[in-house]
């Protein structure tokens, strides 16, 4: 007899339904058991059967999910699948415990409410595994640096990956302000040699002045990104174009980001003369 089923000979498992909830691939829970014997016994592995849910697997970047059977799919028995179950701890005898446990599954399983059954030696109780959404970016690069001129528009490509279970739109991308880089320490510096000897109030107004003097607020950038709708597990190539201000000021480096969901793509500028105005095409800039 292996040691799985040994355990499974000495617990009774508890009447349920058990309760798992997270992100994929690790949903996390409890089971509980009762240790019948007189020996401490680790409670070895469980198995978890569950319509809708698939054991995790890799996936090359950039390959695309087949499409998702939702938790309120109706999925043949035999497409039931079986996962396994890990507790995490050891019981002691006689004990009554509930026991930590996590299973693994698809990283791309859409979220909701799934109904499962676990399953310790011949015993069964019913579960409910509840997958919450994962909202996962890949960007590349995750950096921009860019030479143009002011006024200029700049054209580049991102790749964007969706790792979560959800869909993600770049709609919901959204720009930072662009600021000088540097500008704390500048500010600083002309603030103190202008104001730093009239007081805290004069020069916390100088201070903050110079600071909203070397931000550019996003209403003066131009943002046009591709609209796109990436599904789980795609990868798809997104342009951006980004309209520069016409009042930056040459030799000077600009900061910002654009954020994707909880990824951020870095965006430097390093302006270099001003754009005709009359002429001024978008262009893929150097850098």
């Amino acid at each position: 007899m292996d040691r799985a089923a040994e355990s499974a000979r000495a617990c009774s498992l508890g009447p349920g339904p058990f309760f798992f909830s997270g992100r994929p691939p690790f949903i996390h829970g409890t089971v509980s058991v009762h240790n019948r014997s007189d020996e401490r016994v680790r409670v070895r592995s469980m198995t978890l059967g569950a319509t809708g849910l698939g054991p995790h697997h890799r996936r090359g970047a950039g390959a695309a999910r087949e499409p998702a059977k939702g938790p309120a799919a109706d999925l043949p028995s035999d497409l039931l699948s079986d996962l396994e179950i890990r507790p995490s701890r050891r019981v002691g005898p006689f004990e009554r415990a509930s026991v930590p446990a996590y299973v693994r599954v698809d990283r791309f399983t859409p979220p909701g409410e799934y109904e499962a059954r676990v399953r310790f030696g011949d015993q069964h109780a019913p579960a409910v595994i509840v997958v919450q959404e994962s909202h996962r970016l890949d960007l590349v690069p995750d950096r921009i640096t860019v030479t143009a001129a002011a006024g200029e528009t700049i054209v580049r490509r991102v790749a964007i990956t969706n790792q979560g279970n959800v869909p993600f739109s770049t709609r919901k991308a959204a720009l930072a302000p662009l600021e000088a880089l540097g500008m704390l320490h500048r500010s600083l510096a002309i603030a103190l040699t202008e104001a730093g000897h009239e007081g805290h109030a004069k020069f916390l107004d100088r201070f903050v002045r110079e600071l909203a003097d070397h931000e550019v607020p996003p209403a003066k950038v131009k943002v046009e990104i591709q609209d796109q709708e990436i599904a789980p597990g795609e990868t798809k190539l997104v342009e951006l174009s980004i309209r520069l201000p016409a009042d930056l000021k040459r030799r000077r480096s600009y900061t910002s980001r654009i954020d994707f969901r909880e990824k951020r793509l870095a965006v430097e500028v390093n302006v270099e003369g001003s754009a005709d105005q009359s002429t001024a095409r978008p262009r893929r800039a150097a850098g």
